[in-house]
């Protein structure tokens, strides 16, 4: 009878060493993964991992030789339970932010987080009265009602993680659902039936089982999960190279169709000028003018496209900074007082090509008309955000710059073209007496990716 004693107990030492290897093995797997993704749960599943461990090599009196050195047995195995009650709050921890909780599902996150604190708050109570009085007292009943409020809060999150019909969800709550039957099996006589004493020992078997039971279910589940995540983010990085493509291929094909009809006016410019030098100098010289003006726009024009492109972050210039650049000379020699009402963070999502490109026609296009056309001596350029659009404004004082006529006609027309590229629309406004406002706007959506 002794014979079958002693190999009982060195069956079970043998399965709670066999645990611990688990466990190693387990918490090598976790700091290497949060490394990798940085998540939040997995701090939590470290977390509960440790404070299970710990529960069990707690309550395994020929293993922990330092806390029984210090402490009386029933302080150590109150301890614990404390320890068990943290290890309930850290994987409740753990759920929360594996499914996305926080950003989610605020309702679920809220009931879950203060449970949470529950189960902290009491196992810091419990630790506290075994050391302090070396027993629970009345503290006890408090401990065990919080205990069954556990086993049924589980089946509110079990409810709910099974309502969200994700398959990563059922997963994570299908391996609590074992792990929680068999702890239940282990540990249900020793906290509810009589006071903690030595005597109520779990059974170990059925502990160590149901939590390597729960440790697989798990580390299959995340694997899988954040597998799918980088798929996902993968999916999302060739789209955003597609679209990116897709906007390079616009604007090759706008500069494609502009400069050849440009070089083609200046081919046309420059026969004449060549055919009129000896017969008609001066009508030459008209000539000659035009095709050093067009030279000066397709230069101002290519700048621009070349701006547009170079929107990483070394290398981006803000839209404000373009037509300053651009403008500063020019309102300077037509004495114009340009102020810039700009939202500055509004402005630095705007990242998309054909925005910033859009974008800066439009703007470069309503300021051209004022200093041509309308006799200002102010302008205001401003940039908000109103409700999901962006809205982007040149208002001047002067007379109306956008008047349809023969040579401004165009402009508008320009202006709405590639307001409605960006999903936007496009608004002239004139007060007598107060001057032209040209109105963009554009949906946030449109200016970023």
């Amino acid at each position: 009878m002794y014979f079958y004693k002693v190999n009982f107990f060195v069956i079970v030492m043998g399965i709670i060493h066999f645990f611990y290897g688990v466990v190693a093995m387990q918490l090598v797997y976790l700091l290497f993964h949060y490394s990798f993704f940085k998540r939040t749960e997995y701090l939590f599943y470290i977390l509960y991992t440790l404070c299970l461990t710990s529960f069990i090599y707690i309550r395994t009196p020929s293993e922990n030789v330092i806390l029984t050195h210090w402490l009386s047995e029933n302080q150590t195995l109150i301890i614990g339970y404390a320890v068990l009650f943290v290890a309930m709050g850290g994987y409740l921890s753990f759920i929360r932010f594996f499914a996305d909780a926080p950003k989610r599902h605020l309702r679920f996150n809220r009931i879950v987080k203060i449970t949470e604190i529950i189960l902290y708050l009491t196992a810091l109570m419990m630790i506290l009265c075994a050391l302090i009085f070396g027993r629970l007292g009345p503290f006890e009943t408090i401990a065990k009602l919080v205990y069954v409020f556990t086993f049924g809060f589980q089946l509110y999150v079990i409810y709910f993680m099974l309502r969200t019909k994700n398959i990563f969800n059922i997963l994570i709550i299908t391996g609590t659902i074992i792990f929680s039957f068999f702890i239940k099996l282990s540990i249900i006589p020793t906290t509810l039936l009589t006071e903690v004493t030595v005597s109520n020992q779990p059974s170990y078997e059925l502990f160590i089982l149901g939590s390597i039971i729960s440790y697989l279910f798990l580390n299959f589940t995340l694997i899988f999960k954040f597998r799918e995540i980088e798929k996902e983010k993968l999916a999302l990085e060739l789209n955003k190279e597609k679209s990116l493509f897709q906007q390079r291929m616009e604007i090759s094909n706008d500069i494609h169709d502009d400069m050849g009809a440009r070089l083609s006016s200046l081919h046309v410019y420059s026969g004449l000028a060549v055919q009129l030098m000896e017969k008609d100098p001066q009508k030459a010289k008209l000539y000659l003018g035009r095709i050093a003006n067009a030279v000066q726009e397709t230069m101002s024009r290519l700048n621009d496209v070349i701006w547009a492109i170079n929107n990483t972050e070394a290398e981006q210039k803000l839209l404000s900074s373009r037509i300053k650049d651009f403008y500063t000379d020019i309102f300077e020699a037509k004495k114009i007082v340009c102020t810039y009402d700009i939202d500055q963070s509004l402005e630095a999502k705007i990242t998309r090509i054909v925005a910033r490109k859009n974008l800066l026609m439009i703007t470069k296009e309503a300021i051209n008309n004022v200093i041509k056309h309308s006799s200002a001596n102010r302008i205001i350029l401003r940039l908000k955000q109103e409700n999901q659009d962006l809205m982007l404004s040149i208002e001047d004082n002067g007379l109306n710059a956008m008047e349809e006529k023969p040579n401004k006609g165009q402009g508008l027309k320009s202006m709405l073209t590639r307001a409605l590229t960006l999903d936007g629309r496009l608004d002239v406004g004139h007060v007598a007496g107060r001057g032209t406002t040209v109105t963009c706007r554009v949906p946030v959506t449109s200016i970023s990716g």
